[in-house]
């Protein structure tokens, strides 16, 4: 009798079905959320898209540290102080009553188990909580671990590590299901459940994982997600190199400086994927929004990527980004510099919002 295999593409392919990768990504509302497995899992190919949103609280991707957290390696095999931050957590998010839906994903089944204890006691005194999180209405509240969230996305994504040192200050590097083969998979699946936002909570840092003298690939991928969500999120924190971009051209270069000279904040590059937008805006009276994107007809434009780029699938998703793009071409630009800057600011006008 054979074995079975890993999963269903697996059973279909030696069927000698041929497979096709789908290029598209939409789910994610902020690039954070998805460049880790882009690069590490899916060879940077997905075709992701910029956020007109950034750096704002509930929005991306935060490293959450519990210093004080204990992983407890006998018995319960639990981190309990991070647990509870964790049950704080989701209490905090419904009483905001934004409407977003959440999840829980805890890197083991104690843990996981832990977190569902803390929440109890919480809802004995809380009775707007304990409804809340019986609700079978939209997206319910749902509590899981690595092995069994696959198929399930929300809004908002917590995902507690748990392991972590012990009483006496030492870290095993056990990670549970982590270690085992094909663990970096379940961690590709957890770190990519979130539409909106994602809060890594653990009691150890990126620097507390010494990989020397382990193989382990999920312990690997781990220490360098940490270090990426530490830094916000930011595409120079990636382990890999974002590819095929090209620097910025002289054009766009000119372009960004005859902006600020006009007392515009531009940013250059905002994108962590293939595609980018060559330059954004910020919008000076809204912390954390990108007022206007411009678009030109540089290095990025003339790409492999042109075709796709120009179709009407990417400008309906950087529309339900957020996005107000302007397009400025070169050959109008070095025959009339200051005419495309009031282009510009024109449509810097049309865009901003009035009362």
């Amino acid at each position: 009798e054979e074995p079975d295999l890993e999963s269903i593409l697996d059973e279909c392919e030696t069927c000698g079905m041929s497979r096709r990768m789908l290029m598209w990504h939409y789910r994610s509302k902020d690039e954070s959320l998805i460049a880790f497995s882009n690069h590490q899992f899916y060879g940077g190919k997905l075709n992701t898209f910029p956020s007109s949103i950034f750096g704002r609280e509930g929005f991306g991707l935060h490293h959450v540290h519990v210093p004080s957290g204990v992983f407890d390696r006998g018995k319960s095999r639990t981190n309990r102080v991070e647990a509870e931050v964790v049950a704080k957590m989701v209490r905090d998010h419904y009483a905001r009553k934004d409407g977003k839906s959440l999840g829980v994903i805890a890197f083991s089944e104690a843990q996981m188990e832990a977190i569902d204890q803390a929440l109890d006691e919480m809802r004995k005194d809380d009775r707007e909580l304990d409804a809340v999180l019986s609700s079978e209405e939209g997206e319910p509240f749902l509590l899981y671990n690595l092995e069994n969230v696959q198929g399930h996305e929300r809004d908002r994504i917590i995902l507690s590590v748990g392991y972590g040192k012990d009483e006496n200050g030492r870290f095993a590097l056990n990670f549970g299901p982590l270690n085992r083969d094909g663990g970096e998979r379940r961690l590709n699946v957890a770190i990519t459940r979130a539409k909106s936002s994602l809060d890594i909570v653990s009691s150890i840092r990126s620097e507390d994982i010494d990989l020397s003298g382990s193989r382990s690939k999920g312990a690997l991928l781990l220490k360098q997600y940490l270090a990426f969500a530490e830094s916000g999120g930011d595409r120079r924190a990636l382990p890999t190199s974002p590819g095929k971009r090209e620097d910025a051209t002289p054009f766009e270069e000119h372009l960004r400086m005859a902006l600020e000279a006009r007392g515009h904040k531009v940013r250059m590059n905002v994108g962590t994927s293939d595609y980018r937008i060559d330059l954004a805006i910020e919008d000076p009276s809204e912390e954390g929004r990108f007022l206007l994107g411009i678009e030109c007809d540089g290095a990025h434009y003339a790409s492999g990527l042109t075709v796709r780029d120009r179709d009407r699938t990417r400008q309906a998703q950087l529309k339900r980004l957020g996005w107000k793009l302007h397009r400025v071409w070169s050959v109008e630009w070095f025959r009339n510099p200051e005419g495309e800057l009031d282009r510009i600011e024109e449509a810097l006008g049309s865009v901003r919002p009035t009362g």
